[in-house]
């Protein structure tokens, strides 16, 4: 249990004995409380792999982990990272310059030939002339 109560404890940003009282709780309620579990990767390309599915047309869906807003979420060996980066990471010879994105219109599209860094759209604007996108309000 301690296990799941970590996990809660990340999903719902609270302490683990918070979690751990809401499994008990839970637990005592009658829940049958499981846990998805994958092997383990070996490589981020073999994490990512686990954690996506074909959604027709190039587009592929994180059906990983997700924070409180939606978006997808990796961890591993402490470091965290968004589903787009494990996309780019396991793809791409140089690292992501700035925020990675999705270049599609399937909402949350993590497949590597649909994702963008700033350098990539930088010189999309230059060639076809097209202003920046502002930035979402706060």
């Amino acid at each position: 249990m301690d296990d799941l109560a970590d996990a809660v404890a990340a999903a719902l940003d609270t302490t683990p004995t918070h979690a751990a009282d809401i499994l008990t709780r839970l637990t005592n309620a009658g829940w049958e409380l499981t846990r998805i579990t994958r092997p383990h990767a070996r490589t981020l390309a073999e994490a990512f792999a686990q954690r996506t599915q074909d959604a027709g047309n190039g587009h592929l869906d994180w059906t990983g982990f997700r924070d409180r807003d939606g978006r997808p979420r990796y961890q591993v060996a402490g470091t965290a990272w968004t589903g787009m980066r494990l996309a780019w990471a396991t793809t791409r010879t140089r690292p992501p310059d700035g925020n990675v994105r999705a270049d599609c219109d399937h909402p949350g599209c993590v497949a590597p030939e649909h994702l963008t860094d700033r350098r990539d759209r930088d010189l999309t604007r230059a060639v076809l002339g097209t202003p920046r996108r502002r930035a979402r309000p706060a």
